[in-house]
């Protein structure tokens, strides 16, 4: 089942702490009976719509029938993590967002004119253990494989850690 990971974002609307889902919903076999949002076959995916009067379904164009995840530039399959319906508690209502990673992220640091960030908070919590970690293991979850080595050098790892762990300790 791919599309179930919600996102934490900056609310465009008036830049408070945020959730992104992604508006479709991909499964590898046909929805159960219970299932009572909008479905559609696209290769070999069932696409549920999560949002269908927001995102309605549309298959991208050109024959691909896959999904990719993030990135820019052309595609033709289905790009997870490039659209999502936000829901901010001070703004109310839902609304349809085209992602930026990193400037849309709500969980990121400035470290040395660098950028570290998460996609949420779970995913934050991570990347706190691993840099913190003295010994980490050699093979790691994709999550942790992509952080850049200037955040895990020991000279660094003491702001890295004081900056994370200060930001999500005093978001609770």
């Amino acid at each position: 089942m791919r599309g179930e990971e919600v996102l934490e974002i900056r609310c465009p609307g008036c830049e408070g702490r945020a959730t992104c889902d992604e508006p479709f919903l991909f499964l590898n076999e046909a929805p159960g009976p219970e299932e009572q949002r909008p479905t559609h076959r696209w290769g070999g995916w069932t696409v549920v719509e999560k949002f269908p009067s927001l995102v309605p379904w549309q298959a991208p164009r050109g024959s691909g029938q896959f999904l990719e995840s993030g990135g820019s530039g052309e595609s033709f399959g289905y790009r997870l993590g490039s659209k999502g319906v936000v829901h901010c508690a001070r703004c109310v209502t839902p609304r349809i967002h085209e992602l930026s990673w990193p400037g849309d992220a709500y969980w990121k640091w400035q470290i040395r004119g660098e950028t570290l960030w998460a996609r949420n908070r779970a995913h934050a919590r991570k990347i706190l253990d691993f840099v913190r970690a003295e010994h980490r293991p050699r093979r790691v979850s994709l999550v942790l494989r992509h952080i850049p080595s200037s955040f895990l050098a020991a000279k660094v790892r003491d702001e890295v850690v004081k900056k994370m762990s200060a930001s999500l300790g005093k978001a609770g």
